[in-house]
């Protein structure tokens, strides 16, 4: 749902829809994050989008970096208040550049994204390489979860820091999106 902006909008489109067809509104302008958190509550949406590129637009703001660092994070925020899916990110408009690609991904990941948006199939490795785990995260997660299980319900610690149920469950997310072929 391009420019998406009303969640009366979005509730009255979600009627209109078939059973199991979802809304992705596209999160494109200022007023949409005036309303963010209704946005992401309408019935049938899954997750928000973030049209970077109108949305710098609509705003006047240059850059996609830390000036954007902001919106991504109220992005995100919204979405876990509506218990939807992780927020998706903008495109990357140069093609060819790889580099870029990816960090602008890692950006993208680093304030709670799970997913970018791709204008060429040349993007798609590097967005999927950007949102998994790096090879050092991986083997973190297996230090804890051995320890873990070796600990016997004991208080236990890795790499000198506490291991409690929350740095658990992130050892676990990090297993769980690793390749198959890397866990």
């Amino acid at each position: 749902m391009p420019k998406a902006e009303r969640a009366d909008a979005l509730a009255s489109l979600s009627k209109e829809l078939g059973d199991g067809t979802v809304l992705l509104p596209l999160i494109e302008t200022a007023a949409a994050f005036g309303d963010l958190t209704a946005l992401a509550k309408a019935p049938k949406v899954e997750r928000l989008m973030f049209g970077t590129l109108d949305f710098q637009v609509d705003t006047g703001i240059r850059g996609d970096g830390d000036e954007l660092a902001y919106f991504r994070s109220q992005l995100t925020l919204a979405s876990r208040i509506a218990r939807i899916a992780p927020p998706v990110d903008g495109v990357t408009a140069a093609i060819d550049d790889a580099e870029l690609v990816l960090r602008d991904t890692l950006r993208a990941r680093n304030p709670g994204f799970r997913a970018k948006l791709c204008i060429h199939p040349k993007q798609v490795a590097h967005v999927h390489a950007g949102f998994g785990p790096s090879p050092e995260e991986v083997e973190w997660a297996r230090r804890v979860m051995s320890a873990v299980q070796k600990s016997d319900g004991c208080a236990i610690s890795v790499d000198g820091k506490m291991v409690d149920a929350p740095v658990i469950a992130k050892a676990k997310d990090v297993l769980n999106s690793a390749p198959s072929a890397v866990k």
